[in-house]
């Protein structure tokens, strides 16, 4: 076996370290943040769940949408020339008290409102509904949202976000010097970077601007 000096290496035999780079198998976000882009819905391959709230359940719409363009019109494709797709999107039905007061739809409702779908007048929203609504929208229906980052250090049960709700102690993204978003969040209780997971965060209404 031969010495290590016999080896004729050099000082870029072994490049610089990011020792504070994302961990390995990360990926950078393939939208900006905050920017409102157009979909077409498509629901997950196990399309349904819940979540328990005061001992309620309530129904939960698993789905990823395809991006097809910025508001603007500019098609989006990933580097290759293939759709993006947003995984693991997930929109409730439930509603806390402040949203009632605020005359404030579940996020589940905004989608609903978003696709363009809705249920005569006297009828009731059951989750059979829902299903076939979005069942029978699942690759035919389109809409626009806004998009955010959000990043979550399991560390220190700390959450980044371009868009942060205070009420929930979520802490702001870093900007550059100009007042653009970093590409990275930061832990600042630990200075751990990772990329942003990207999220669908305010639905529009058909025809909104």
């Amino acid at each position: 076996m031969p010495d290590l000096d016999e080896l004729g290496l050099t000082e870029e035999a072994t490049p610089e370290v990011d020792w504070d780079a994302p961990e390995q198998g990360q990926m950078p976000p393939q939208l900006g943040a905050n920017k409102t882009f157009d979909f077409i819905f498509r629901l997950e391959e196990d399309p349904f769940g819940s979540i328990e709230v005061d001992g309620k359940k309530f129904l939960v719409i698993n789905y990823a949408p395809e991006v097809v363009a910025e508001a603007d019109g500019t098609p989006v494709a990933d580097a290759n020339g293939n759709p993006v797709k947003l995984r693991f999107q997930r929109a409730s039905f439930y509603r806390s008290d402040k949203m009632r007061a605020a005359n404030m739809n579940s996020l589940g409702g905004e989608l609903l409102r978003s696709l363009g779908l809705r249920v005569d007048s006297g009828s009731r929203l059951t989750p059979q509904v829902v299903e076939q609504l979005v069942r029978e929208a699942d690759g035919r229906a389109s809409f626009r949202a806004e998009v955010i980052w959000r990043a979550y250090f399991d560390a220190t049960d700390t959450t980044v976000s371009t868009r942060p709700r205070a009420s929930r102690g979520e802490i702001p993204w870093p900007r550059t010097a100009d007042g653009k978003f970093e590409l990275l969040a930061t832990d600042p209780k630990t200075g751990e970077k990772q990329y942003g997971r990207v999220e669908i965060n305010r639905f529009k209404l058909p025809g909104a601007a």
